[in-house]
C-alpha cells in the first residue's frame, strides 16, 4: 500500500524528545551519584590528642599602650594680653600632666592670626618637649615676631582615653598688642 500523505501528528511532532529525556535521565543519575558520594564519604576533619600548640597566631600589632597620662593647659579659660613693641617677644603657656608619667615626647605647635581665632590661622612654629612626670608642669615657649593672636596646640599621647587617633588640645589665646605713639 502506498501512502500518499503523512499523518499530521507524525509531520508536526517534536523529533528531539528522545534526546531531551535521555539528557534528563543522565543528569538525574549524575546528581544522585554526587549526593550519595558526599553523604557517605569520610570527613576531612583531623582530630589529635596533642595538648601543646607549636604555632603562633598573631592577632594584631599596637604601637604602644597609653600610660594614663593626661595633659591640660592651666589657663585655658582666661586669655592673656601682652603689650610689647619689642620683637621678638617671648610668649608662653603652662601645660600640666594630670595623669600618670608620660613615656614619649610631647609635640606642640604654635598658631598665629593677626585678628580673630588663631585656631583658624597659620602654623608659625612647632617643637617637642621631654616626657612629663605625674603632676609635673612646663611652660611651652615661642618667640613671637609680630603683634596678633597666638595659641599653642599640644597633642595628647597616642591611645589617650583608649582612642585610636591622636587628640589635640589648645591653650588660651595670647594677644600681643603694640601701642606705639
Amino acid at each position: 500500500m502506498v501512502t500518499i500523505r503523512t499523518s499530521r501528528i507524525r509531520k508536526h511532532s517534536n523529533k528531539k524528545w528522545k534526546v531531551l529525556i535521555t539528557v534528563q535521565i543522565i543528569s538525574a543519575l549524575f546528581l544522585l551519584t554526587l549526593i550519595t558520594g558526599l553523604v557517605t564519604s569520610d570527613t576531612e576533619a583531623y582530630f589529635s590528642d596533642n595538648t601543646q600548640v607549636s604555632g603562633i597566631i598573631n592577632i594584631g600589632t599596637w604601637n604602644s599602650e597609653w600610660t594614663g597620662s593626661s595633659l591640660v593647659f592651666s589657663n585655658k579659660n582666661s586669655n592673656q594680653t601682652v603689650v610689647s613693641c619689642n620683637f621678638p617677644t617671648e610668649i608662653s603657656a603652662l601645660i600640666i600632666n594630670t595623669g600618670s608619667n608620660m613615656n614619649s615626647l610631647l609635640k606642640y605647635e604654635v598658631y598665629y592670626i593677626s585678628n580673630g581665632n588663631p585656631m583658624s590661622g597659620e602654623k608659625v612654629g612647632e617643637g617637642f618637649m621631654d616626657p612629663l612626670a605625674k603632676n609635673q608642669s612646663v611652660f611651652l615657649k615661642y618667640n613671637a615676631l609680630k603683634a596678633g593672636n597666638y595659641k599653642f596646640r599640644a597633642f595628647q599621647p597616642l591611645g589617650h582615653g583608649n582612642k585610636d587617633e591622636i587628640q589635640d588640645l589648645w591653650s588660651e589665646t595670647i594677644t600681643i598688642t603694640c601701642n606705639s605713639k
